[in-house]
């Protein structure tokens, strides 16, 4: 069982990674975010599918890799995905249930990871030098930080 949840947490990393770079490609140049592909695809059940997807596979990796009480935040991190996938039209009528699902993403598996496996979220000091020397906020990198994070904390 270990092995198969192992396995779907690396399926659905790569997936997001595939699905950034080719919208990426798509686009013709870099993205602001991650939600920003929902536009770029011109097909919401698009946006809609990857997102449950890699937070169906994600998910059950970093619940099993916490112990107790922990697990819930992970669940919190699906619900809040979820309900970013619900919400692909974020610039018109879903705003507010695109950004608090994102923000509860965020912040769940983050506080998670922070929490059981401190070092992970080293990978923050990446984005802490990039903004500093750039002074600008960049949503997808922050976006690939909290990824970088969870992938270390599910794959470590």
């Amino acid at each position: 069982m270990k092995e198969l949840l192992y396995a779907c947490s690396i399926i659905g990393f790569v997936l997001l990674l595939v699905y950034t770079a080719y919208m990426r490609v798509k686009k013709g140049y870099p993205l602001k975010s991650l939600s920003e592909t929902a536009y770029i695809a011109k097909q919401p059940t698009t946006f809609t599918l990857i997102m449950s997807l890699v937070a169906f596979l994600i998910t059950p990796q970093m619940i099993a890799k916490s112990d107790g009480w922990w697990g819930m935040l992970g669940m919190l991190y699906f619900i809040g995905m979820l309900m970013v996938a619900a919400s692909p039209h974020y610039r018109k009528g879903e705003h507010a249930l695109h950004f608090t699902g994102a923000r509860l993403a965020a912040v769940a598996s983050q506080f998670l990871i922070l929490m059981r496996c401190w070092p992970a979220m080293l990978v923050w000091v990446l984005y802490i030098i990039y903004y500093i020397r750039v002074r600008k906020d960049n949503t997808l990198y922050a976006e690939a930080c909290c990824m970088l994070a969870m992938m270390i904390y599910c794959l470590r």
